[in-house]
């Protein structure tokens, strides 16, 4: 392992996005898994614009994560560009890069510690009255309050003595925390009913 030379690495002279408005754009792009001999996405082009939501809908294996996993750079493309505010994702540095994304992944992962080191993960200058704001923009809140040390309560490892759905609401406000300028929900309602599901789409 400590011999793989990692495949995703960062441009000699990388640019920077000077005012960061969250515009993704993916340009007839191509992508295929490391050793595939197929596709897993063809020709793919379309334009998220900043303050609107864009669903990708599809069935199962389809190719939903594979797409918006191109976004963070967690793999580059074969043909085509994935670009933000019309910069190529790649000739950002992934630090760079990442700092402009809030993404919660399909399978919600917690962090052993607390709820709130949890929450300021990707923030740690995140106030208390910060914190229970996105908690309850999360409709995590509610549930917080119940425990008795609220959001100093123990984390698990994997968040093993929560639920899906508490793990998938606490997942959201840590990634509401960061502040980003885009927001990336891989199916990350899964585990939720469908009263806390539109809550939260409102919020």
């Amino acid at each position: 392992m400590l011999e793989i030379e990692p495949t995703i690495v960062d441009p000699e002279k990388p640019k920077k996005i000077e005012k960061p408005k969250g515009k993704i754009e993916f340009k007839n792009v191509y992508f295929k898994y490391p050793g595939g001999e197929d596709y897993a996405l063809r020709n793919i082009s379309f334009t998220a614009l900043p303050g609107q939501t864009t669903a990708i809908i599809g069935s199962t294996g389809s190719g939903k994560s594979t797409l918006v996993n191109l976004i963070p750079r967690f793999y580059d493309v074969d043909k085509g560009q994935v670009l933000i505010d019309d910069i190529d994702v790649r000739e950002l540095t992934q630090n760079e890069l990442r700092k402009y994304i809030g993404y919660v992944p399909q399978k919600s992962v917690l962090f052993s510690g607390t709820i709130e080191s949890n929450i300021k993960y990707g923030n740690e200058n995140l106030s208390d009255e910060e914190m229970e704001k996105v908690a309850d923009v999360a409709e995590a809140l509610e549930f917080i309050n119940n425990l008795p040390k609220r959001f100093k309560e123990e984390v698990s490892q994997g968040g093993k003595n929560f639920s899906g759905g508490q793990k998938q609401r606490l997942s959201i406000a840590r990634a509401l925390a960061k502040k980003p300028n885009i927001f990336i929900f891989d199916d990350s309602f899964s585990a939720l009913d469908f009263k806390t599901d539109l809550s939260v789409r409102k919020k």
